[in-house]
């Protein structure tokens, strides 16, 4: 059936992300696609990305310590999203991937491959993001602060999904 068959279509993309998430060998084209496809993913397949959230904890980091900034924002994005969707289910692991998250930002100033700026901007990234996450009344009063104005869109189709505006930050 057409469930199925999106099913596996889901399942293989996470595989593929998951897998050049995870690659040793820096390939900038492979790390953003990956963690643009994880975003995406974890946006629109909630359920399916959750029931391989631990495999995401483990490799995303390596990708938010990239050199380029624009594959570090990315990834940020694909986080934070993967952030999102951990805080709005009971998990057992939830307390342990932010404990993760945290302990990951705390390490990079420690990693010396990257320059002291960079490893700075990949820390100060993911505790932002564990802040928006940990208080819902802080990032309400911080979006409104900015003039930022949340609007749910609702997509009845793929060809929607597809062809959905942006926004930008």
């Amino acid at each position: 059936t057409s469930k199925s068959y999106a099913a596996e279509l889901v399942e293989k993309c996470l595989d593929q992300c998951l897998e050049w998430l995870e690659e040793p060998t820096r390939n900038e084209q492979r790390r953003l696609a990956s963690v643009l496809l994880a975003r995406e993913l974890a946006m629109f397949t909630a359920t399916s990305f959750f029931l391989r959230a631990n495999v995401f904890f483990k490799s995303i980091f390596t990708v938010i310590r990239d050199p380029k900034p624009q594959i570090r924002i990315a990834s940020i994005n694909a986080l934070h999203a993967a952030l999102t969707i951990t805080s709005q289910r009971e998990a057992k692991l939830k307390t342990e991937w932010y404990t993760k998250c945290y302990a990951e930002a705390l390490n990079t100033m420690k990693i010396n491959d990257l320059p002291k700026d960079d490893r700075t901007h990949s820390m100060l990234l993911v505790l932002n993001e564990l802040v928006r996450i940990a208080d819902a009344t802080y990032e309400r009063t911080r979006l409104e602060a900015l003039g930022i104005r949340q609007t749910e869109t609702s997509i009845a189709t793929p060809i929607e999904w597809l062809t959905q505006p942006r926004c930008s930050f």
